[in-house]
């Protein structure tokens, strides 16, 4: 079965997608996203940048979730007849993404007992690293 036939009930504990976004992440690619959704000036200004807390010019958490649902999108729900949104949990950021940063994920699926939508779905269903 191609995975463009697959509904959340026939994936298997185990089963993982990856994506690997083709472009490195673009300095201005990062300052465009941040001056219109996350004005802050770690995000829209290279050179202040480097006095902020973290000390390095670096994409939004915002910019950084979007693109991480962009290759989740192209590796898992664009590609099945899953259809995700019902929750998200545990968002980490482990380090900041920066211009040149190469950016890929993977989706793995932990959990296929819960029925989604209901109160009593099981939690870590779908990890994505």
């Amino acid at each position: 079965m191609s995975a463009s036939e697959m509904f959340w009930e026939q994936f298997s504990v185990g089963q993982a997608w990856t994506h690997h976004r083709d472009e490195a992440l673009a300095q201005d690619e990062i300052i465009a996203f941040a001056k219109q959704y996350d004005p802050l000036y770690m995000h829209t200004d290279p050179v202040q940048a480097l006095s902020s807390p973290l000390g390095v010019h670096c994409a939004s958490g915002v910019h950084t979730f979007a693109l991480a649902q962009r290759m989740l999108c192209d590796a898992l729900f664009s590609v099945t007849h899953v259809v995700a949104g019902h929750r998200i949990e545990n968002f980490i950021m482990h380090r900041p993404v920066k211009p040149r940063d190469r950016l890929s994920l993977t989706a793995k699926v932990m959990n296929v007992s819960c029925l989604l939508y209901t109160s009593d779905a099981a939690d870590d269903s779908l990890r994505v690293d």
